[in-house]
């Protein structure tokens, strides 16, 4: 449909075309109110085809961005993946201090990302002893921060940081194994924190609403949340 068609098919370009007056006549087309209310019609008519023309291109470029967002994700996993096989034969102790010694990372913050209790960790920088599983998350963990250090990111501040203003919610509060490619591709990226959140968190806007609680900017330069009342 060309801008010439449209224009013709609004009320402006209709009553321009057919109800002019020449010469101080009255147009040979009737101007009743039927005849105005089929044209409405047809008007409508001509404006919800073009809606539904640009809801199909908007629909395809949806298609076209999911597309490319899964692509990057793949690439991103693969990435983690390899980087994580060769720490996966070190030993758990190095990389608990590579986490916490090369990236600053708080033994706190290394427990709560690999679901496991900040005993747990102390127990391994003391004794070692990581069996295959947990030594499997460290490694996945220090190939993410490896990524994300590699990107000119601070890992330890960029996870602690708040995504969006009025809310608790920092990186380290969705990271897991499966999220790691969503993550790089918002630290990367800039893909938006709102639609991240969407994504990974149901309710996120309930559990993370920021009331009563505050961004603090600690000696190391990082940032956390406390609690107001501390």
């Amino acid at each position: 449909m060309t801008t010439t068609i449209w224009r013709e098919q609004t009320a402006s370009g209709l009553l321009d075309a057919k109800y002019s007056k020449t010469n101080g006549q009255t147009g040979t087309d009737s101007t009743s109110s039927g005849y105005l209310d089929k044209d409405w019609v047809e008007d409508r008519t001509f404006t919800r085809i073009w809606i539904g023309e640009t809801e199909l291109q908007t629909s395809g470029l949806r298609r076209q961005e999911s597309h490319a967002t899964d692509q990057i994700a793949i690439q991103y996993a693969d990435q983690i993946e390899s980087r994580a096989q060769g720490y996966n034969v070190g030993d758990g102790k190095d990389l608990l201090q590579k986490l916490a010694v090369d990236y600053a990372m708080a033994w706190v913050d290394i427990a709560k990302m690999l679901g496991v209790s900040v005993p747990a960790i102390r127990k391994w920088r003391m004794n070692g002893g990581v069996n295959p599983e947990n030594l499997a998350k460290l490694a996945h963990l220090c190939a993410f921060v490896d990524l994300l250090s590699e990107q000119g990111i601070r890992p330890a501040s960029w996870l602690s940081t708040p995504m969006l203003v009025g809310y608790t919610a920092a990186p380290k509060h969705l990271y897991n194994e499966s999220n790691t490619s969503t993550l790089l591709d918002l630290a990367k990226n800039g893909q938006s924190a709102r639609d991240v959140l969407d994504t990974l968190v149901a309710g996120w806007q309930e559990k993370y609403d920021a009331r009563g609680y505050e961004v603090a900017r600690f000696d190391d330069g990082s940032y956390g949340i406390i609690s107001k009342k501390e």
